[in-house]
């Protein structure tokens, strides 16, 4: 739900509670009455929802700053960070050298053949 319809919702109920906490049905017929307590669980719900949310950021801020407060020492950072490197680095690929089917007998069995004529 949107900030806008929430307010709305809390400013409907706040309007119509009293002193003892107990709501004014100020409404002529059942149907409308009916609706006003389902716009008020509406509100609730809302309102549930709402400290939910806030709950969790209060704690999800809590563990952030447990974790701002965990230091590694430097010979970890820097045992991870060569670790790292290494990882990265890719090895030199060897290719195969390129080798003939013809040996140096046929070379020169073509060389007789075709250059020397």
């Amino acid at each position: 739900m949107s900030y806008s319809v929430v307010k709305q919702y809390l400013e409907i109920s706040e309007t119509n509670k009293t002193e003892t906490g107990q709501t004014k049905l100020a409404v002529k017929n059942k149907k409308q009455a009916q609706k006003f307590l389902l716009e008020q669980q509406r509100t609730e719900q809302v309102r549930r929802q709402y400290k939910r949310q806030q709950d969790r950021t209060e704690d999800n801020l809590r563990r952030l700053n447990a974790l701002s407060r965990n230091r590694v020492s430097k010979d970890t950072t820097t045992s991870i960070v060569k670790r790292a490197k290494r990882s990265k680095e890719e090895p030199e690929i060897v290719k195969p050298e390129e080798g003939t089917v013809f040996t140096e007998e046929d070379f020169v069995m073509f060389e007789r053949e075709y250059v020397v004529d």
